[in-house]
């Protein structure tokens, strides 16, 4: 009886350990982003901005995160959080948030999806722009939920590759 007790506990013990991923200041500077054409447009009801790469990396503090995806894609990704964007644009106290992908995927996210977990707009993954036309050049990730992703608790439908554009609908 006491060896099934530790069996379990152990058990217990060692899923309780996954550590979920997390966002952290980005540990080396990335080469500069080469001036380029807009790949992402933010819109706030009237208002509407579009911002190239390098208008990202430059505009926002860089973050990092080392994770795996369930959709092919791992290693340290480089990014700005979503929460800056959106507060820097004004969509931070809007409702619901679009985001739009190239090929008409949109996913909406509510405030409580983008507080309760940081979401990391990607642009690079190891160091070096996301060039792979059916993913980049944007990638949301949610390091924190990676553990419950890659262990099919929850459907990665937030996670969205090839990012165009995100709206506000209050």
């Amino acid at each position: 009886m006491i060896r099934i007790f530790l069996a379990v506990t152990g058990l217990l013990l060692f899923a309780g350990s996954a550590e979920a991923a997390h966002i952290e200041p980005l540990q080396s500077p990335l080469s500069p982003a080469a001036a380029g054409p807009p790949i992402l447009t933010i819109e706030n009801g009237t208002h509407s901005v579009s911002l190239s790469l390098a208008d990202i990396e430059r505009r926002f503090p860089m973050k990092q995160s080392t994770l795996k995806t369930d959709f092919g894609m791992q290693g340290t990704f480089e990014g700005v959080l979503l929460s800056d964007v959106l507060a820097t644009y004004g969509l931070s106290g809007d409702a619901k948030i679009i985001v739009s992908a190239t090929d008409d995927y949109d996913v909406v996210l509510s405030r409580q999806d983008i507080v309760g977990s940081p979401g990391l707009l990607a642009t690079r993954l190891d160091g070096k722009p996301i060039t792979d036309p059916n993913k980049g050049p944007i990638v949301l990730v949610w390091p924190e939920l990676e553990q419950a992703l890659l262990s099919h608790q929850i459907v990665p439908t937030e996670w969205v590759w090839s990012i165009e554009a995100i709206r506000s609908e209050p």
